[in-house]
């Protein structure tokens, strides 16, 4: 059996002559303690009433406490001291240097020393780095906070701090859980007005820049209920002040005296209110810079960003949810014709509308551009979600202030839903955009719910996105050549060359497909870039087995995306074609960056490659552009040269456009000529080119020599053909 050792012998033996020294057993148990410290505390160790060492340690103390028993249990030798808050018999908290020491028989020796100046003020600093080391980006406020409540509870004996911090307009009030909970509870429950009611003079002080004394606590509006029954006689309020000045909080102490404070007890005070100042205002910047990061700085939206991360929150729960694409419809018309600014004013007056019909707990983000996307949390039925884009297209009903004018505006609408359980959730906004585009092909200004068909036309897109880089590289694209015809000599005039992907599986890919694929990446510049060389190589080809000087043209389509590319003009030259190639640009796609791109068109033009607006009458193109810039020519659209049979309003177009090119010396070319009765039209009104499925239909090289003879001889007469397809 074990015999109980003798706790004052070992206190004797061990405490090398301490006045303030105690003993613990192997349970931490307070066996024997010096009368200097008994007297100090104010608690009777003797057998029968022995504490806890963790009851008397204050609770905002105790992880350190546990820690550091566990060194001096398992490692030998005394431990370095460290402060601690330990409860007197008043039920004050005192700050005491702490160092423990194993002994035999399990026991711990424990040495106290009081906390002078000079200690105190290397606690001060050592906690000082702590907090703002801790108060790093994304730190939780009230966690820092209560850091700083520990920190002043620490060096100001009893006393008990709250520190209210005012974030985003709201009160957050943080205290340490020094008092029971009935206490606890009332102090955390002081309103937001509370900085404004803690004293007269708290204005004043704040401006001053000090700490204001009331002497009588319970006269405070809201603590006289708070502090009833508590024993605290008074309170310390001290401004949290921003680097600026702007008081953002405040530092109150309650004080169980009613003396005035000591000047190094409001050093403190001081120091721990100027640190509550600046948490709040570096946590204000960090919300600040988040907003701007997550949030479309001109609708206020949620932006690209903070969409991935709210359906990525959704896919990780397997929340089931829905998703409205909006795309709005002439959007572009809008930025070219009446500037960027009345863009921005209809992208902002779109937001608000969206944003009041918003079912509860539905978000609307802005990725960019006129693109809107709504994220519906929740199970509902594809119905349900259509009717929610009705709402959003119903809000667009009345005209929208932009600019000089008021505009009615559409948008096309894609929706798709996300059950729980489906596999990938995070391709819901594909789906979604699928369906908006599948909208908008159907003359826009309407809702489409992504559906097996969309859904395979998705899988399809996506397949050849995959494929199209190695396609360019490997070898499987090609060019074919339409033959255009100068309609009054009949005879040749040259080819357009049009690119065509053969797929090994797929089969015949038509640029309708790929392209806009292309576009939307880096792809479109390699695969322009490859048709330019091929282009080049045919060109010299064919002028190695002229005789005849006349020029011969070559168009090749050009993007925007390339067009706008630094060094355009070296690339065309690195191919060293025999004569310069003409290059067509898509007045719908193309023309409205050419003011961004007028060097790019000069340095062209100087180069001898002339430029085509291709599909002219369907876009934006204005008669001040077609004369500032060096255009060579126009492609009446074929939905222009179709109509023209069938309606007098057509013809008249058409014989405008006609007119409009002899006034600027230009080439009008008519496209997509299917009919003797067109082709009679359009050479009856002048048009100086055309080309069609009537006149030639685009030809692999081997039919365009075999038809025109190696060298493409301008001599030969148009008859009408089919030719060979490819």
């Amino acid at each position: 059996m074990t015999q109980t050792p003798d706790w004052d012998q070992l206190l004797t033996e061990f405490r090398d002559g301490s006045q303030l020294a105690a003993v613990l057993d192997d349970e931490w148990n307070v066996r024997s303690a010096t009368p200097e410290l008994t007297a100090l505390l104010g608690l009777d160790f003797t057998p029968g009433n022995e504490s806890s060492a963790m009851e008397i340690v204050h609770p905002a103390d105790h992880q350190k406490a546990l820690e550091a028993m566990a060194s001096v249990t398992e490692f030998e030798g005394l431990h370095p001291p460290s402060d601690y808050r330990v409860r007197n018999a008043d039920g004050h908290w005192s700050s005491l240097d702490l160092a423990g020491e194993a002994i035999s028989h399990g026991a711990i020796l424990l040495h106290v020393n009081l906390v002078d100046e000079r200690r105190r003020a290397e606690m001060l600093a050592v906690e000082q780095i702590e907090i703002l080391e801790t108060a790093v980006p994304g730190a939780n406020i009230e966690q820092v906070a209560g850091l700083l409540v520990n920190m002043l509870e620490r060096h100001v004996d009893g006393s008990i701090v709250i520190i209210h911090l005012i974030e985003n307009g709201k009160m957050i009030s943080v205290h340490s859980g020094a008092v029971d909970d009935a206490i606890a509870n009332r102090l955390v429950g002081v309103p937001a007005s509370a900085i404004q009611t803690v004293a007269p003079n708290l204005s004043e002080a704040a401006q001053r820049g000090f700490s204001y004394f009331e002497p009588f606590a319970a006269d405070l509006p809201h603590w006289r209920t708070v502090l009833d029954g508590t024993g605290i006689a008074s309170v310390v309020s001290t401004p949290a002040q921003d680097p600026n000045g702007n008081v953002n909080g405040h530092v109150e102490v309650l004080r169980f005296s009613a003396e005035r404070p000591r000047n190094e007890e409001l050093s403190v005070h001081g120091l721990v209110a100027r640190l509550a100042g600046l948490l709040v205002d570096r946590y204000s910047f960090e919300q600040t810079l988040e907003r701007a990061a997550l949030n479309d700085a001109l609708t206020g939206l949620g932006n690209r960003l903070r969409l991935t991360l709210r359906i990525e929150e959704l896919a990780n729960v397997a929340a089931p949810f829905s998703m409205i694409a909006v795309d709005l419809d002439q959007f572009t018309w809008v930025n070219n014709n009446l500037g960027h600014q009345a863009g921005d004013e209809l992208l902002v007056s779109v937001a608000k509308r969206f944003s009041s019909v918003l079912p509860p707990g539905a978000e609307a983000f802005r990725p960019g551009g006129d693109e809107f996307v709504i994220v519906v949390p929740g199970e509902r039925r594809s119905e349900a979600v259509v009717e929610i884009g009705q709402h959003l297209l119903e809000s667009l009903g009345e005209p929208i202030s932009v600019g000089p004018e008021r505009r009615k505006v559409r948008a096309s609408l894609g929706v798709a839903t996300c059950r729980r359980g489906d596999s990938d959730p995070t391709r819901i906004l594909a789906r979604a955009d699928a369906a908006m585009y599948a909208a908008k092909r159907n003359g826009g200004s309407g809702i489409r719910l992504f559906d097996a068909d969309i859904g395979m036309k998705v899988s399809r897109k996506m397949e050849l996105a995959d494929q199209l880089g190695a396609a360019i590289a490997n070898g499987q694209m090609g060019l074919v050549f339409q033959p255009m015809f100068n309609l009054a000599s009949k005879h040749l005039a040259g080819v357009e060359a049009l690119v065509r992907w053969d797929h090994p599986t797929l089969g015949l890919v038509g640029p309708d497909e790929f392209v806009p694929i292309a576009e939307e990446s880096q792809l479109i510049l390699e695969l322009d870039e490859w048709v330019i060389n091929e282009a080049s190589t045919r060109l010299n080809d064919w002028y190695a087995h002229r005789d005849q000087l006349e020029e011969f043209g070559v168009w090749v389509n050009l993007s925007a995306r390339t067009f706008e590319r630094p060094g355009l003009v070296e690339v065309f030259q690195s191919f060293n074609a025999a004569i310069p190639l003409s290059l067509e640009l898509t007045e719908r796609d193309s023309f409205a960056s050419f003011g961004d791109a007028s060097d790019a068109i000069r340095r062209l033009t100087d180069a001898g490659h002339q430029i085509h607006i291709d599909d002219f009458g369907t876009g934006r193109a204005s008669l001040h552009r077609l004369a500032e810039f060096d255009v060579s020519g126009v492609k009446i659209d074929r939905a222009f040269v179709d109509g023209m049979i069938r309606s007098d309003r057509y013809r008249e177009v058409v014989q405008s456009i006609v007119e409009l090119g002899q006034t600027l010396n230009i080439s009008v070319t008519a496209e997509g000529i299917e009919s003797l009765e067109q082709l009679e039209a359009l050479t009856e009104l002048g048009c100086g080119h055309g080309q069609g499925y009537l006149l030639a239909r685009p030809m692999l090289r081997p039919a365009l020599e075999t038809r025109f003879g190696q060298g493409l001889d301008l001599g030969h007469a148009l008859t009408i053909s089919s030719g060979e397809t490819y």
